[in-house]
């Protein structure tokens, strides 16, 4: 309520009630049902992605540390999203800051997602890496996939360049609302799964070998869990850019 009644235009709550009923001016209504809701509603559903993100993440890696931004899943998702704005020409041409195909943008980053987590799934399976060398491993994958994206912006016109940078800084009213459907479906088909699992959760924060005994699928649940995370958190950074600390500080406050 107070989002939507803050800004530049203000309105007051007696508006803002007539608005949202139904009535209010035409410049009361593109104020709400444009602007300010659109962002307050991209915020609820970026805010719960990530956090789920980072929440089954720390389950299933067993490290307190993991998130998108730490693992550097949000960086391999913010280069494949500059591949698809430069290399795939999905920026609109009219103008600097609009991403004309969002679902190839979308397609991109959870690929440059996916890469990252590949990476970090074989460092726990097949070197048993310790949860400090997976972060170390995250850094340095951020590393990577940051001046990735640097240098694809030496390649781009100033159409392409102006997107990338613009997109890079991050903006929740930039999604509009056939994005924000996107991004609820997607969080929510992966809510539902990562309630469905809920127990096994439980279990396997026991260990692998306390699971494994109570019938759990461990490599499975984790290849999907990880799947599903990096899926719901490079959705988010596709839209409004990398998004920092919410993954990995929300679990802890729960």
């Amino acid at each position: 309520l107070l989002s939507l009644t803050t800004g530049s235009a203000g309105l007051s709550l007696a508006e803002l009630a007539d608005t949202l009923a139904g009535g209010g001016t035409a410049q009361s209504r593109a104020i709400v049902f444009h602007v300010r809701l659109p962002r307050i509603t991209v915020a609820i559903v970026v805010g719960a992605a990530l956090a789920l993100s980072g929440c089954v993440m720390q389950n299933v890696l067993r490290n307190p540390l993991a998130a998108a931004s730490t693992l550097g899943v949000s960086q391999g998702a913010a280069f494949g999203a500059a591949l698809a704005i430069i290399a795939l020409d999905a920026a609109n041409a009219g103008t600097a800051v609009t991403i004309s195909s969002p679902g190839t943008v979308t397609l991109c980053a959870f690929l440059g997602g996916l890469a990252t987590t590949a990476v970090i799934l074989i460092l726990c399976r097949l070197r048993s890496a310790s949860p400090s060398s997976m972060i170390l491993a995250g850094v340095a994958l951020s590393s990577l996939f940051s001046g990735a994206t640097t240098l694809l912006q030496y390649f781009a016109d100033d159409v392409q360049l102006s997107t990338v940078v613009y997109w890079t800084f991050g903006d929740l009213g930039r999604p509009g609302w056939s994005e924000i459907r996107l991004m609820y479906a997607v969080t929510l088909a992966a809510l539902v799964y990562f309630l469905w699992n809920r127990w096994n959760y439980n279990a396997l924060s026991s260990g692998v070998q306390t699971a494994k005994s109570l019938g759990v699928s461990v490599d499975l649940l984790s290849y999907i869990s990880m799947g599903l995370c990096t899926l719901i958190a490079s959705v988010a950074v596709a839209f409004v850019g990398i998004v920092s600390f919410v993954g990995l500080i929300a679990p802890h406050i729960v």
